[in-house]
């Protein structure tokens, strides 16, 4: 695989593509019980006790919230044959999360390339659609817009700690459905943007298993460039090329925060509840060229390199390299898990 292969995918997308602001004339607003009847049906609830072999059966976190399977490993269930016939999946039937927290309401999968007979569970419903007018396709990506998700969450049961709908609030769901041969063509560039993605994230994940594989050996020393051949390393402690900046009262810096992904960020950047204390006087100032690390989380590889000015909560530590090492260097071991690992071990 190549990084050419997603960029032939999009550049083969068809240039016809143009909007219209007008298409009472071509597509129709219909409800989505007029197309599908009664062609629902909850799945089948079976103790923990039935689940370890038999069928596969397909769970809500088999999915996620954008409509891609994130497992293929399904549970199996031991249930009677005349169940299997009642509950089993077929190519092209999409299922419905109908009981779950209200974020994830609605959630919905279409069904391909199943082995196997395979079953669904009840907090999901399944929609068959043998109605000509509608595309499975095209159904399943109109699930994923953002109406549809609105709708469902508009009409959902809400409880304490989840939320529910049930088969009449998905016939209620009201759509433009366009001709045939249209929803053909759109599920047909849409389904060409999936393949794009996957193939961008499979090459991804594959560079990312090459970095950690060279960091592997340029970090060890197992792999040396030509020019420092001959040149021994040295083990120390950390203590030899660190010195501990421990600043407080800088309470008109930012608050900073150190991520795994990203390094260190200003909080106020991240979609996340701030649980820092009001009182930040003891709060750690952070230089540009510090390294700062959860104490705590270290084992998590929470470290990282910072380019800002800032302060960040008394439970991380902050090191301020010596010039005689490199400080992204360190970063990077910082973050290396054998050297997670000793740190953890101490």
């Amino acid at each position: 695989m190549t990084s050419r292969d997603s960029d032939t995918v999009i550049k083969n997308l068809p240039s016809s593509l143009h909007s219209h602001k007008n298409t009472s004339n071509q597509w129709k607003q219909v409800k989505l019980g007029e197309l599908l009847g009664d062609n629902f049906q909850n799945g089948i609830y079976k103790p923990s006790s039935a689940y370890g072999s038999g069928v596969p059966i397909i769970r809500i976190n088999n999915f996620d919230n954008e409509g891609n399977f994130v497992s293929l490993k399904f549970q199996r269930l031991s249930i009677k044959k005349s169940e299997i016939e009642g509950f089993k999946v077929q190519e092209n039937d999409i299922l419905i999360n109908r009981v779950n927290s209200l974020s994830h309401i609605g959630k919905s999968i279409i069904v391909k390339n199943i082995s196997e007979p395979t079953v669904y569970e009840s907090n999901m419903m399944r929609l068959r659609i043998t109605n000509n007018e509608l595309l499975p396709d095209f159904l399943a990506y109109l699930l994923q817009t953002s109406q549809a998700r609105n709708h469902f969450r508009t009409v959902a049961k809400k409880a304490v700690a989840q939320a529910s709908i049930n088969q009449t609030d998905v016939k209620s769901l009201e759509i433009l459905l366009p001709p045939l041969p249209e929803q053909r063509r759109i599920a047909e560039i849409l389904g060409a943007w999936d393949e794009a993605i996957t193939l961008t994230e499979r090459l991804i994940a594959a560079k990312h298993r090459r970095k950690k594989a060279l960091m592997q050996q340029l970090l060890t020393g197992r792999r040396r460039f030509r020019e420092f051949e001959g040149e021994e390393w040295r083990e120390i402690h950390l203590g030899e090329v660190f010195t501990e900046r421990r600043e407080t009262g800088f309470v008109d810096l930012p608050l900073l925060s150190v991520t795994d992904e990203k390094g260190i960020v200003y909080r106020d950047t991240l979609d996340r509840r701030d649980t820092s204390n009001e009182d930040k006087s003891k709060y750690l100032r952070v230089c540009p060229g510090d390294i700062a690390y959860n104490t705590m989380r270290m084992w998590q590889g929470r470290a990282g390199v910072s380019k800002l000015e800032g302060i960040v909560s008394p439970a991380y530590t902050v090191c301020v390299p010596k010039a005689s090492v490199d400080v992204n260097f360190m970063g990077y071991l910082f973050k290396f898990p054998p050297m997670i690992y000793r740190v953890y071990a101490q």
